[in-house]
C-alpha cells in the first residue's frame, strides 16, 4: 500500500498431520499522515555592507531594492536598503537596513 486507504490481509497455515488448514482474513484502514504546518524561518543579517539573507522550511525568492538577489550573502553600497523576502508569492519578511 502506498498511501491511505483499505488494505485486506489474508494469512493462511498450511494442514499438518496434527492441525486443520487455518486461514483468518482481516481488513485494516490506513490512515494519511497527519499534515503539521510549520512556519518558515526567516533570518535577515546586515554586517558592514553585506546582507545576508537565510530562509529555512520554504522556497523564498529575495529582493534588495526590488531586484531580485541570492539568498546568502550579497554586498551592497552604503545607503539605505530595502529587503523583502516572498514565500509563494506573498511578501512575508521586509525589513529597511541603513548601510554606512
Amino acid at each position: 500500500m502506498r498511501g491511505a486507504g483499505t488494505a485486506t490481509i489474508t494469512a493462511t497455515q498450511p494442514a499438518t498431520a496434527n492441525t486443520p488448514l487455518i486461514k483468518k482474513t482481516f481488513t485494516i484502514q490506513v490512515l494519511p499522515p497527519a499534515v503539521v504546518a510549520t512556519a518558515p524561518v526567516i533570518k535577515v543579517t546586515a554586517v558592514k555592507r553585506v546582507i545576508t539573507v537565510s530562509v529555512s522550511g520554504a522556497v523564498a525568492q529575495v529582493t534588495i531594492d526590488g531586484r531580485a538577489v541570492k539568498i546568502g550573502a550579497n554586498t551592497v553600497k552604503a545607503g539605505t536598503h530595502s529587503v523583502v523576502v516572498w514565500i509563494k508569492g506573498k511578501a512575508s519578511y521586509t525589513k529597511v537596513f541603513v548601510i554606512k
